[in-house]
């Protein structure tokens, strides 16, 4: 497929046309599966170690640009959701959220099914991707998590004066609490107040956007919130879910709905189309992924420790973008939860 790019741009051939050849495996009729309870990768793997222990986790960015392909490809005729004990951060629930959201304009059905939203724990970020669905389907006795968010802090400063070892930090201002780990025995009054203010945003963040899902009222959603966790019936009547089923049934309604298709997963629908029809034609943004610690030199990992963040990697990573003609905007794109 490398040599048909390379005839394409010698001789001026419109690439997008050759999005409509036939493939093995695409063409016809599709019903995408996205199921979480594997849960999604922030990046792909970085070692063969990462690989292993990410094995058959999708990409979110293919997840995402799968669903986007899709809901442009007559050819896909729905979205059959597993939301199940897998809690995302809340930035990777948003961004699902949005990627759905957006592929049920398009006018294809989509259902979303889980046995339990948080069962016995938090299952405000696993709802949060639930809602974008048309659909939401709870299995008989699940429940509903939908509790909000909580934040914490570790404290070592007691510890390290029973080893009589006595911190020494510059901390630059009162909001910089990176420091407070080790120099204090509970929470300041600013970094209290930051927290504070984390959690409120997240919370109406999340109340905001599952009022509008669902089309509930924002005062609505935060009694719910306030009652939770919700029986299966209690979330029923609350029209935070719509049906009360087993998988099988969800299944099956959502295959009546649409008709006779072939069941693939999103990220195996994306890897399935030529690298011609994957590229972006034109202009593009440059996402330079950014995940763990920060420190100078170049990026690196370990099996326990997970990845962490070089400054000279970043560095040309970002000059690589602005170098690359294609590329019309650089985002420098850190999660903000993990």
């Amino acid at each position: 497929m490398n040599g048909w790019r390379d005839l394409t741009s010698l001789i001026g051939l419109d690439k997008l046309p050759l999005g409509k050849l036939p493939v093995p495996g695409l063409g016809q009729r599709t019903l995408l599966e996205l199921d979480l309870q594997r849960g999604v990768s922030e990046t792909a793997p970085g070692s063969p170690i990462e690989a292993l222990r990410a094995m058959h986790t999708p990409v979110l960015r293919a997840v995402v640009d799968g669903l986007e392909r899709a809901a442009r490809d007559d050819s896909v005729v729905g979205l059959v959701v597993h939301s199940g004990g897998w809690q995302p951060p809340l930035s990777q629930a948003e961004e699902l959220h949005a990627a759905i959201a957006a592929f049920a304009k398009s006018g294809k059905k989509t259902l979303c099914w889980s046995e339990s939203f948080g069962e016995v724990t938090n299952g405000t970020s696993g709802y949060l991707v639930a809602s974008a669905c048309e659909e939401i389907w709870l299995q008989p006795g699940g429940d509903l998590g939908l509790v909000g968010f909580t934040v914490g802090a570790l404290f070592l400063r007691g510890a390290l004066d029973k080893l009589s070892v006595e911190p020494q930090f510059g901390q630059r201002k009162e909001f910089k609490s990176a420091v407070d780990t080790f120099t204090q025995t509970e929470l300041t009054g600013p970094h209290r107040e930051m927290l504070s203010r984390i959690v409120e945003s997240l919370g109406e963040q999340a109340v905001r956007t599952i009022a509008q899902a669902r089309g509930l009222a924002e005062d609505a959603v935060r009694g719910l919130f306030d009652l939770a966790p919700l029986t299966d019936q209690e979330a029923l009547e609350a029209g935070l879910v719509d049906r009360l089923g087993y998988r099988t049934q969800a299944y099956a309604a959502i295959r009546e709905a649409v008709g006779d298709a072939d069941t693939r997963y999103v990220e195996r629908y994306r890897k399935a189309m030529p690298r011609v029809m994957r590229e972006r034609i034109g202009a593009a943004v440059a996402v330079v992924p950014a995940v763990g610690p920060i420190h100078l030199g170049r990026n690196s990992g370990s099996p326990m420790g997970g990845r962490s963040l070089g400054s000279d990697s970043v560095g040309a990573a970002l000059r690589a973008a602005a170098a690359d003609d294609k590329v019309r905007l650089q985002a420098h794109y850190v999660p903000v939860s993990r």
